[in-house]
């Protein structure tokens, strides 16, 4: 049965390394920025695995997601349909809190960067959400997530390698709590479009958040990477060899740069070595994915993880390791030590590359067709351009292919790129 194709694309997740004096966004994309953070702020709206109106039966403040693609054909006895999405699946809310979670703090990181005038409030409001999941006892996700992506009919054994899915979405969360405490001070004269101004005192300047709130952050991603580490779960992530090793690692690189800056890049550059040598040719880095149903599907969805792991080989903050330095030098350490390995970025070439060739599997054809796969896989490439160097198009990203097109976030982070 083909896919049917839905009214938006699925979100592409990107990371941020942009030099924080340039370049300009568009003026048009920071008024999206703005609505939606005013929206934020406006709305009393929090999220938790425990709003949800089915919980885990474990308790409630486990994640407990389901595996989509399962359905009872009689009583006890379930059958996998690869890509035919079971609603009943969706009735536990866990992820769906986690992912609006995730866009709130992504957007609000933005604002208190790129909107000085309302920095402040998208700050508060980001902490406010930020507490109530990670950090009030009743409301708290639990770091340890056994309970995702359970096998609807098998809820007591929990999770499996593919827990390492549902976490994967709190990537943009580490972004407010690793947002640098810039000064942020418009600059006169400045209209249409505003640039983020450099950083002036990095050092000096007061903390992003509240002291007690950046140590209960740190003890919730403490737990979860241990977890991760010593888990029966975590271990059969690390070793399964699809794109759900490539999210492992990249979900540890990201947390590590958080936790640990000074040796995550050697963990990561290790990591992303590893990869490139078990497959230095496209054919074989996708060979699994290749022989799937979906495999347009599962090229893009194994592209991310590989993306976000690839910017933690690049020095994850320049400021604290040269204090005092003038703005000019700040300029020039950030180009040194945010710039991605030549051979990163040369691997990273070839398997887009590879991806353009990739015909869709037959019940992905309608879905992944019309310039669809095109449309995602041109976020890779404009990634792989800033990443360079090049010059990068002014469009927006085309969203033709769907009745609703890209979604607001998605423009504002096309521009992030």
């Amino acid at each position: 049965m083909p896919l049917s194709i839905p009214s938006s694309p699925p979100l592409i997740l990107t990371p941020l390394i942009r030099h924080p004096a340039a370049p300009r966004i568009p003026a048009q994309v920071l008024a999206l920025l703005r609505k939606s953070c005013e929206k934020l702020i406006r709305s009393d709206t929090t999220f938790s695995v425990t709003f949800s109106a089915l919980l885990c039966p474990a308790g409630k403040n486990f994640l407990w997601t389901l595996k989509p693609y399962w359905w009872e054909v009689s009583p006890g006895q379930w059958e996998h349909r690869d890509g035919q999405r079971n609603p009943y699946c969706d009735q536990p809310q866990g992820q769906s809190q986690l992912q609006k979670l995730s866009l709130a703090i992504s957007d609000l990181t933005l604002g208190s960067v790129y909107l000085p005038d309302i920095s402040q409030k998208c700050r508060l409001r980001a902490e406010e959400l930020l507490r109530v999941f990670f950090v009030d006892p009743e409301t708290r996700m639990d770091p340890r997530v056994m309970y995702a992506q359970t096998n609807p009919g098998q809820v007591e054994r929990g999770g499996d390698r593919a827990f390492i899915i549902a976490p994967m979405t709190t990537s943009p969360l580490r972004r407010v709590i690793l947002l640098p405490p810039y000064s942020l001070q418009s600059r006169e004269g400045d209209t249409g479009e505003m640039p983020l101004p450099p950083p002036r005192h990095p050092i000096a300047a007061p903390p992003v958040h509240p002291p007690a709130l950046n140590t209960a952050l740190r003890e919730w991603f403490m737990e979860h990477v241990d977890w991760m580490e010593s888990s029966p779960q975590g271990a059969e992530a690390k070793g399964y060899g699809n794109n759900i090793t490539i999210w492992y690692h990249a979900v540890l690189a990201t947390h590590r740069a958080h936790l640990y800056p000074t040796k995550s890049v050697a963990l990561a550059h290790a990591a992303f070595s590893e990869l490139q040598l078990a497959h230095p040719a496209p054919p074989r880095f996708f060979a699994r994915e290749l022989s799937r149903t979906r495999p347009r599907h599962y090229v893009l969805f194994t592209l991310e993880p590989l993306f976000l792991l690839a910017t933690q080989t690049a020095h994850p903050d320049f400021s604290a390791s040269y204090p005092g330095s003038t703005q000019p030098e700040l300029d020039q350490v950030w180009g040194e030590r945010t710039r991605l390995p030549q051979w990163v970025v040369a691997y990273l070439a070839e398997l887009v590359s590879f991806a353009k060739t990739v015909q869709p599997g037959k019940i992905e054809t309608t879905l992944e067709g019309s310039g669809r796969y095109e449309a995602r896989l041109a976020w890779f490439e404009r990634m792989l351009d800033r990443w360079a160097g090049r010059k990068v198009g002014l469009a927006q990203p085309k969203g033709e292919g769907w009745s609703k097109g890209w979604d607001d976030h998605a423009r504002i982070m096309w521009e992030m790129i």
